[in-house]
């Protein structure tokens, strides 16, 4: 078992079972977890803490993935960002990490994969 209790993690999506799928993948390697539904919760959040990573889905209906790693970005601009997506196309890969995202994920996830690149994330 890992020792993570220190790394503090921010997830943002809002379909509700995979926000709280997440929690519970992240939470399960020790990993503090920090939900939220909106984008916009998260920044105000992110306004106040800092934290080691932010795990984001792309589509949100109020603000996308993209629009919510620029404002992230910009108040903690060495923290990866890894985006979430149902809709993985090259375009949308390339628009992320030319956005700053660290990476992506692919929905439907595997754990491990998600544990992969967040362990390269956080190196």
């Amino acid at each position: 078992m890992f020792e993570n209790k220190d790394i503090r993690i921010v997830v943002a999506d809002d379909d509700a079972e995979v926000l709280k799928t997440l929690a519970k993948i992240l939470k399960r390697r020790g990993y503090e977890v920090f939900p939220f539904d909106s984008p916009h919760k998260a920044l105000d959040f992110l306004r106040q803490e800092k934290v080691d990573l932010i795990l984001s889905d792309l589509k949100m209906p109020d603000m996308d993935g993209i629009q919510f790693l620029d404002k992230a970005k910009k108040i903690h601009p060495k923290t990866p960002f890894i985006l979430i997506t149902g809709y993985a196309t090259v375009d949308t890969a390339v628009s992320a990490i030319k956005w700053g995202a660290f990476d992506y994920l692919r929905k439907p996830f595997e754990v491990k994969k998600i544990y992969e690149v967040i362990d390269k994330a956080l190196r």
